[in-house]
């Protein structure tokens, strides 16, 4: 039983599905729209159906899974996903086969992070500096910045930054709260 409901693919497929899953962190079944193909386990037809099969794992922790390690899975599919590294504390990237594998996968970074990511982690990134590192790729992120207390944009150069850096605004305000504003010159946040 996969714990995290995927939304699965339409694959060009007109028709959704709306479907029940179950929800480990608020431990509920919840409605969700499926797109007919590549789901999982976590994808019944009614709310009923869902409670039943899923009343066994209201005394589940959700977290166990961000303890297991990243599992690319036996078949020959390469769909992007995140895994908790629970030696770094991060969520990386991984690729994923389509089948096998475990629970420790996430379809995006933030689902990662919410999951996995201590809260009191998650304060201590807000701290941090916005650092653009020594390389010289340039990748649009947010970082916050806690003496404008505001998620800033800035460009990221690829590598040593640290963990206050975010693929999205969305992504880091829901981490570390704030509005955003401007970057003064390319590069810096600050």
């Amino acid at each position: 039983m996969s714990y995290v409901p995927h939304h699965g693919d339409s694959y060009g497929i007109s028709k959704e599905h709306k479907r029940f899953g179950y929800d480990p962190t608020t431990k509920k079944c919840v409605k969700f729209t499926y797109g007919g193909c590549d789901g999982n386990e976590n994808n019944f037809a009614t709310r009923a159906e869902c409670r039943e099969t899923c009343k066994d794992y209201s005394n589940y922790d959700p977290t166990d899974v961000c303890k297991l390690p990243a599992e690319r899975g036996p078949c020959m599919d390469n769909i992007p996903s995140y895994a908790y590294d629970s030696r770094t504390g991060k969520c990386v990237y991984f690729s994923y086969s389509g089948c096998g594998g475990n629970d420790n996968r996430f379809e995006t970074k933030k689902e990662c992070m919410k999951m996995c990511k201590p809260k009191s982690e998650e304060q201590d990134v807000c701290s941090l500096p916005v650092v653009a590192g020594p390389c010289t790729d340039a990748y649009t992120r947010y970082a916050y910045n806690s003496k404008k207390q505001k998620c800033v944009k800035f460009r990221f150069g690829g590598c040593e930054g640290n963990a206050n850096n975010f693929e999205t605004l969305e992504d880091c305000q829901s981490v570390c709260g704030g509005g955003t504003t401007k970057p003064t010159k390319p590069g810096q946040g600050t």
